[in-house]
């Protein structure tokens, strides 16, 4: 039997839909989380920096004064404490991830085991590209955050070499 063939009649099985949905419900949870963290992560890196820095030093009136678009609740234990949050998040989302794989042993696959194993890696394929199209505007998002902080990185050097 081609894959096509075993997926079509996998599908058939309520049940096994189920599974699947909660399967990528659980893998994009974990993209998402991946996603802003990442993005958590580049803005705890820039905190480092000495424009961070400066910023975070900074009176609030200098900020509001020269426009700069920056939350001075970015602090450095703030993001240290969100990373770490989601962080853990994280770790439970991978665990609950890992125990539903071990369920998949329930199914009644009509299949040898070894192809198994290539049947669910398959299907992992296909729902990691699911995931990833679905979760598009949710990266976008990001991205177009991390694009604007680097304007309000530059904007805040201008400003603080004025100062200087």
């Amino acid at each position: 039997m081609n894959d096509r063939f075993m997926i079509e009649q996998l599908l058939n099985s309520f049940g096994l839909l189920q599974f699947l949905q909660n399967r990528a419900e659980l893998m994009c949870t974990i993209s998402q989380l991946k996603i802003e963290q990442n993005y958590w992560n580049y803005v705890l890196n820039i905190l480092m920096t000495p424009i961070g820095i400066w910023l975070s030093e900074v009176s609030k009136d200098i900020v509001k004064v020269n426009f700069i678009n920056w939350d001075h609740a970015k602090t450095k234990i703030n993001l240290e404490s969100r990373q770490e949050f989601l962080k853990h998040k994280l770790i439970n989302a991978q665990n609950k991830l890992e125990m539903h794989l071990q369920q998949s042993d329930s199914w009644y696959w009509p299949t040898e085991n070894n192809s198994k194993a290539h049947l669910l890696n398959n299907i992992s394929k296909i729902l990691h590209v699911l995931i990833q199209n679905s979760l598009h505007y949710f990266r976008l998002n990001f991205e177009q955050k991390t694009i604007l902080l680097k304007f309000d990185i530059i904007d805040a050097h201008l400003v603080k070499t004025f100062y200087d």
